[in-house]
């Protein structure tokens, strides 16, 4: 019973924890953008993977949801278009 009850709150925050990043995604893409990781990256599966790691540390270690990394990814490709970033290409 316990670990249901603990399983519950992990769940219950972890739905915060990813709404409260989605709400941050402008903001976290001008960061991203301006990142080491973002501007090496070669192809659109290594931004995507520049956006994942980028993102672990904001939530507390854990490996987000692909959907809010793609949406990070998708948010900051626009941004670095707009800026005339090199890295936007992906």
């Amino acid at each position: 019973m316990r670990s249901g009850r603990h399983r519950s709150r992990r769940t219950t925050w972890r739905v915060q924890l990813d709404a409260e990043l989605a709400d941050r995604l402008d903001e976290l893409a001008g960061q991203l953008i301006n990142t080491d990781q973002w501007r090496r990256a070669s192809s659109p599966g290594a931004v995507k993977q520049a956006a994942e790691q980028f993102l672990i540390p904001l939530a507390n270690g854990l490996c987000p949801p692909a959907v809010v990394r793609d949406e990070l990814y998708a948010e900051a490709r626009a941004l670095a278009k707009t800026t005339r970033n090199p890295a936007a290409l992906w």
